[in-house]
This record gives C-alpha cells, structure tokens and sequence, in this order.
C-alpha cells in the first residue's frame, strides 16, 4: 500500500520525465481521490462491513499498479488512474482503521491507538524498504518492470 506511495513519484520523474511540479500535481490528484472517497468509504464500511470494503479497496489499489506497467499512457488517462488509486487507498485503509478501533473496548482505545500506530510506521517503514530493494534489485534487468513490481509491494 505505501510501497507505491514513495515509489510514484520516482516513476514519474525518471520514467515519464515529468518535472517535479508535474509530479506533484498528479500527487495531489492522489490525494483528492483520497478525500473524496473518504466520506463514502465510512457510509459503505457501516452498510456493508470494514472487510468488504477493504476488498474492494484492495482490489482497486491492485488494478491501478497497471500504470507503473505501461509508461505510455496519456498523461489524462494517468491522472484519472492516479485519482482511482487514491480512491482504492481511501478504501482499503479507512475501514481497517475503523475495524480496529471498533474491535477494542472503550478503556482500551488508547493502548489500541498506539499499536495502531506503531503498526502502520513499522509496515509502512518496511513496505519503503520492501520497495526500494525491489526497485534496486531489478533495476539492472528491466527499470520498467521494476516499477510495476516495486508498486506491488
């Protein structure tokens, strides 16, 4: 999940040569399909269950790592991608956020609040690391194929 986070920017700068305000800008498309998503993701995870919605979720973040595959799309079909890919994240992480939390009694919240916390920084720690080793690793072979693997992972 956060594997693709560092390593999108990367891509799009040395692969699609895009400046890094150009980068950014699809970032930003990232992170409004996130926002958007967000309110619907919570109505969707209290009609239908955090682990239906993460699935779904999953599945979306899955199928939009095609466009570390192929480079040659069109910057518009690669923005609309980037803004589903924030929607996929917004979905796969908000209702197994909510599902812990509702897991725990209520005088436990905060302990549970600190695993939680120390959950994601060491998963998203080991998910950079995961990504960067992968990139590095097949960059020699195929830099293209690295990147949809890195963005796997």
């Amino acid at each position: 999940m956060y594997g693709g986070l560092l390593l999108i920017p990367i891509f799009l700068q040395d692969s699609l040569h895009q400046s890094p305000t150009d980068a950014g800008l699809m970032l930003f498309l990232m992170g409004l399909g996130s926002a958007v998503i967000l309110p619907i993701a919570g109505n969707l995870t209290d009609r239908y269950g955090a682990l239906a919605v993460c699935l779904v979720g999953s599945t979306i973040l899955l199928l939009s790592t095609a466009a570390f595959f192929w480079p040659s799309m069109l910057p518009l079909a690669l923005a609309s991608i980037l803004f589903v890919r924030g929607g996929g994240l917004a979905l796969a992480q908000m209702p197994a956020m909510t599902a812990a939390y509702a897991a725990v009694l209520k005088n436990e919240t905060s302990d549970a609040a600190t695993i939680i916390n120390i959950a994601q920084r060491l998963g998203g720690a080991l998910g950079a690391i995961t990504t960067v080793i992968v990139l590095e690793q097949a960059a020699t072979t195929d830099k293209q194929l690295a990147y949809g693997w890195g963005a796997l992972s």
